[in-house]
């Protein structure tokens, strides 16, 4: 890996289906995109930094920061990550509806960041919204991803249930 760090922003939203309608779908709506990173300590030897965020309908937040020494350690459920030189590439993990070619993905280059977001869910099993922020830099900056907006964004909500 080039000397730097992966730091991935993942921001979950969640609601049901009682919480479908306009008044709770504008609050929800104006939940921010990003956050800045909390106070930590990383290791010297870690490759990918994960700051896990979830925040269901009524605003409660839960909180993670998670290490990983290699990219390869960090099970990103709706993405992968590979790292060329200075540019890591980043996929939509593949399903039923996606072809390998058809695939969404983006490249963030060195010193930048990328957003996918994800919305996926059901009546039945409730609503999700996954955002993922990616940057990659040589030191961590807790701004990383306020002080510019993203080089690319893609957005997959093929995954929601009609």
């Amino acid at each position: 890996m080039a000397d730097g760090i992966v730091v991935v922003q993942l921001i979950e939203v969640t609601w049901n289906k009682i919480q479908r309608h306009a008044q709770e779908a504008t609050h929800r709506n104006q939940l921010p995109d990003v956050f800045p990173l909390p106070g930590f300590q990383h290791k010297a030897d870690t490759e990918i930094l994960v700051h896990h965020l979830q925040i269901d309908q009524r605003g409660a937040r839960t909180e993670t920061m998670t290490q990983f020494e290699r990219l390869g350690l960090a099970n990103l459920r709706h993405i992968e990550l590979n790292l060329a030189g200075e540019v890591l590439h980043v996929l939509c993990r593949p399903d039923l509806k996606w072809t390998e070619l058809a695939r969404p993905r983006l490249a963030v280059t060195y010193s930048q960041w990328g957003r996918v977001i994800v919305e996926e869910g059901s009546a039945a099993a409730g609503y999700r919204k996954i955002t993922h922020n990616i940057g990659f830099s040589e030191a961590i900056n807790p701004l990383i991803f306020l002080n510019q907006p993203p080089g690319r964004e893609v957005h997959d909500s093929h995954r929601l249930a009609q």
